[in-house]
């Protein structure tokens, strides 16, 4: 098994922050409902907490709700519906959409270009943009607004707040956004100035108040304040792009195997593991060795249980339920578990008769992180740092 941070995919799934009820984020929506296949796996719809439809799988594909509404697509167009399969009418025309609502506000795309409706579904942000990012806590969203422009920032009223100068940009996380201009990068505040200077070779914002710094002429990172202080001397190999934001806890890679590290670089409990989750939901998925099973554990380290040795986490868990899938001969099962593994949803498909590509598609859109405002900074919708 290739030794990684589990789950590095970018999605289109939002961790819920451990006690926290803001819904402005996905998926810290509440609306407990799980996107799930049909038996034979050729339609989605939503299952509630006891594993019945609560709406019909009848879409193409379907994403995870935020701010009380879901994307799905009907008949190869982009939609919108409520917890009771009420389809929103007053949402514009979309050729293509981020699927999730942020920060109340959600990015769409129609000939070619981006703007931005609010959770009314009226447009807030004329679709006048090459390229349009996420809304941020802040009332910041990176833009583009021509293919040869540089990068900047809109507020909310389509107005440039942050003139565009930079080569590359990620969003607004804690005040403050990492930038490049040309090969070295910074951090600028809500006013586009510098809180710290354009001259390390790669920063990445992990939440919590703390910025990934990689030493200059080495692979190895450390961590600095919103200042530019030094909190953790580079001693990690690599960082989860989740970082501190759904919990304390960030994982990290030193000599060649994943923990777990508080904010000023503590090891939180013993534990290397060669792959892993961050937290969600106040737990983690990860495995000890080639050998071993796939455990769940909690923020103390606690084992709260083992998979079968056929099993694999597929989902992190979200709202108190995760994907898992068992691997047989010539099947393969997707099951929904809680916290205790009972299986509350599954289905199955033959290894003659794989989900259809919509479907499957769907489903690994809907996998593991992005959601949380730091796994952003990996989604390419959100930010290339090297355009």
């Amino acid at each position: 098994m290739k030794k990684t941070l589990l789950f590095a995919a970018v999605i289109c799934l939002a961790a819920a922050f451990t006690g926290c009820k803001d819904t402005k984020i996905p998926t810290n929506d509440t609306t407990k409902l799980w996107v799930a296949p049909n038996a034979d796996w050729t339609q989605v719809g939503y299952i509630d907490a006891k594993g019945n439809f609560a709406i019909p799988a009848t879409y193409q594909a379907a994403y995870d709700f935020c701010c009380g509404y879901a994307c799905v697509v009907v008949g190869n167009r982009v939609q919108f519906i409520d917890k009771n399969n009420k389809l929103q009418t007053s949402a514009p025309a979309m050729d293509d959409c981020d699927v999730n609502f942020y920060h109340n506000c959600l990015g769409y795309k129609i000939s070619n270009l981006w703007g931005m409706v609010d959770t009314h579904f009226k447009t807030v942000i004329q679709p006048a943009n090459y390229y349009l990012g996420y809304m941020s806590k802040d009332g910041l969203a990176l833009v583009q607004r021509t293919s040869s422009s540089k990068l900047g920032y809109m507020d909310r009223s389509g107005k440039v707040a942050i003139a565009e100068m930079y080569d590359g940009a990620s969003m607004f996380i804690d005040g403050v956004a990492v930038v490049r201009m040309g090969n070295y990068y910074g951090a600028i505040d809500k006013k586009g100035q510098f809180v710290i200077n354009p001259t390390y070779d790669y920063l990445k914002s992990v939440g919590g108040g703390r910025i990934a710094f990689n030493e200059k002429g080495s692979d190895k990172g450390g961590l600095l304040d919103l200042k530019g202080n030094v909190v953790v001397a580079a001693m990690y190999d690599d960082f989860d792009p989740v970082g501190f934001t759904t919990s304390n806890l960030m994982v990290a890679e030193r000599n060649n195997s994943f923990s777990f590290y508080d904010k000023n670089g503590n090891l939180a409990f013993p534990g290397n593991y060669i792959s892993c989750s961050s937290f969600y939901d106040g737990v983690a998925w990860v495995l000890i060795s080639e050998d071993s099973n796939w455990q769940l554990i909690d923020t103390k380290g606690k084992v709260l249980f083992s998979l079968d040795s056929n099993q694999e986490p597929y989902t992190i868990f979200h709202n108190g339920l995760a994907q898992i899938v068992t691997v047989g001969s010539n099947s393969a099962t997707l099951e929904f578990i809680d916290k205790s593994k009972n299986v509350v949803y599954s289905c199955s498909v033959s290894a003659s008769d794989l989900a259809p590509a919509r479907v499957k598609g769907q489903l690994d859109k809907t996998r593991l992180y992005a959601g949380t405002e730091a796994a952003m900074m990996v989604n390419p919708k959100e930010v290339n740092m090297d355009r």
